[in-house]
C-alpha cells in the first residue's frame, strides 16, 4: 500500500513550521508568481537590455544585499547543501575549526560533523560542550586551517554554566589570520522575534554587521519561502563558492527561485508580517483565536470544549518557544482518541490534529479561517458517524 498522490492537508496541530506537512505555506503572491513562471517561458537567464545570457540570481542577489547588508548572495536547494557547498569551496580539504558545543544534528539525522567530513575537510573540535573561549579557537589555528565554522544551536538550548565568544570577537580572530568565518544560522530570520514575546533568534543582518564572512540559512523556515538554502557574505568568497562545480548541481529551479524572490519582496515592501503565512500565524492574536474556537463550538456543540494551551514554532526553531493559544478539545465517549485522529486524517482534505490527555486537540493558529466551515462540517459528520458505530 502506498499513497497514490500528494494532497493538501489542514494543519490543526499548532506547529507552525511542520516539516512532515511541508514546513510552511507560501504567500498568495509567491504562489501566483510561481504559477505564472511555470505557465510560460521567462527571462530566467537572458538580459532583456542586450539580449545576452544573464544570471538567474541577479534579482535574488539584489534583494539579499538590500535586506542583509551582505556584499553578495545566492541560493541552493536547502541549507544542508549550502553548508556543504561553502565548506567544499572554501576549506578545500583543509582544517575547519568548530566548538564542541556546536556539533549539532539537524533534521533527518544530518549531523554537522558528517557534513564536514563528507566534503573531505578535517574537523577540529575546540572547547567543551558548554564553554568555548576565543583562546580555544586561536590555539587551534595552524597552517592547515581553512575556516572557522560557527553553528547556531537552533533546535536545542544549552543553559546554565556556559560561555562562547561573540561574532565580533571571532571575526576579528579570523581576519587576523586571514581565514574566513562561516556561520550557519539554521532557520535564520530577518524579523526580531522578541516583538512577539518569543525568545531571541539571531538576525541574519546582525551576523553580517558583526563581520561574519559567509552566512547560511534556510529559506523555508522563519523566512517563509520555498525550500532553499541561502548563502550570503563577502563577494570574494561568494564568487569562489559560485564557481564551484557543485554550485550548478545544487542551484534552484525557476519555480523555487521566483517563489523565494517573491517572498523576499514582502520584506522589501515591509509587509512580511501581513503577507507571509508563517508570520501571520506567529502574529495571530489570542483574542482572535479565542473567538474562532467559540464560533466552532457554537456550531458543533456535541463532544467539544475550549482549552487554553500553547502553539509551537516547530522546524527545529526556538524549541522552547511557546505562543499562547486556545484549542478545540474533541472527545467522544467510549471512542479512543487515536480512532478520532485517524478519521480526521482520512478526510478529503485531511485534518491533521494532535492528542493530549486522551483528547483530540485542534489549534486554530495553523488553520486558515477560510477552512472553518469545512472543519465544523467535518466534526459534525464525524460525531454522527462514530456515535452510531458505538
Amino acid at each position: 500500500q502506498f499513497d497514490k498522490k500528494t494532497t493538501n492537508v489542514i494543519n490543526a496541530t499548532g506547529v507552525i513550521i511542520h516539516t512532515n506537512l511541508g514546513r510552511v505555506p507560501l504567500s498568495k503572491y509567491a504562489n501566483k508568481k510561481m504559477n505564472a513562471i511555470n505557465r510560460d517561458y521567462s527571462n530566467l537567464e537572458i538580459d532583456l537590455n542586450d539580449g545576452m545570457r544573464g544570471s538567474r540570481h541577479n534579482l535574488l542577489n539584489q534583494y539579499l544585499k538590500i535586506l542583509t547588508g551582505a556584499q553578495k548572495g545566492f541560493a541552493v536547494n536547502n541549507n544542508a547543501s549550502a553548508v556543504m557547498l561553502v565548506i567544499n569551496s572554501l576549506a578545500n580539504k583543509g582544517e575547519v575549526i568548530i566548538s564542541r558545543g556546536e556539533l549539532v544534528e539537524i533534521g533527518g539525522g544530518f549531523r554537522i560533523p558528517e557534513i564536514i567530513e563528507a566534503t573531505g575537510s578535517m574537523l577540529i573540535e575546540v572547547g567543551t560542550t558548554n564553554k568555548t573561549y576565543i583562546k580555544d579557537y586561536e590555539k587551534a589555528i595552524t597552517k592547515k586551517t581553512r575556516a572557522i565554522l560557527r553553528v547556531h544551536a537552533s533546535n536545542f538550548d544549552i543553559t546554565g554554566f556556559t560561555d562562547s565568544p561573540t561574532n565580533k570577537e571571532l571575526s576579528e580572530l579570523a581576519h587576523k589570520h586571514d581565514i574566513p568565518l562561516i556561520e550557519d544560522l539554521g532557520s535564520g530570520t530577518l524579523i526580531d522575534t522578541k516583538q512577539f514575546n518569543l525568545p531571541h533568534e539571531p538576525l541574519i543582518q546582525d551576523s553580517i554587521k558583526a563581520g561574519i564572512d559567509i552566512v547560511t540559512f534556510s529559506g523555508d523556515k522563519l523566512l517563509g519561502g520555498p525550500q532553499s538554502g541561502i548563502i550570503i557574505g563577502k563577494k570574494i568568497y561568494i564568487d569562489k563558492i559560485n564557481a564551484h562545480p557543485m554550485a550548478r548541481a545544487d542551484r534552484l529551479d525557476k519555480s523555487t527561485l521566483i517563489g523565494l524572490v517573491s517572498t523576499l519582496e514582502h520584506y522589501i515592501d515591509d509587509k512580511a508580517i501581513e503577507e507571509i503565512p508563517v508570520w501571520q500565524m506567529i502574529n495571530a492574536q489570542l483574542n482572535t483565536l479565542s473567538l474562532r474556537v467559540d464560533l466552532w463550538i457554537k456550531n458543533i456543540k456535541d463532544n467539544v470544549k475550549k482549552e487554553k494551551s500553547f502553539s509551537k514554532i516547530g522546524g527545529g526553531t526556538m524549541p522552547n518557544a511557546k505562543l499562547a493559544t486556545y484549542l478545540l478539545s474533541f472527545k467522544i465517549p467510549d471512542i479512543k482518541p487515536e480512532k478520532i485522529k485517524k478519521e480526521l486524517r482520512l478526510l478529503k482534505p485531511p485534518i491533521i490534529a494532535r492528542i493530549n490527555n486522551e483528547k483530540v486537540l485542534i489549534d486554530p493558529r495553523t488553520i486558515p479561517p477560510i477552512q472553518d466551515k469545512y472543519l465544523i462540517k467535518s466534526i459534525n459528520k464525524l460525531n454522527k458517524q462514530l456515535q452510531l458505530k458505538k
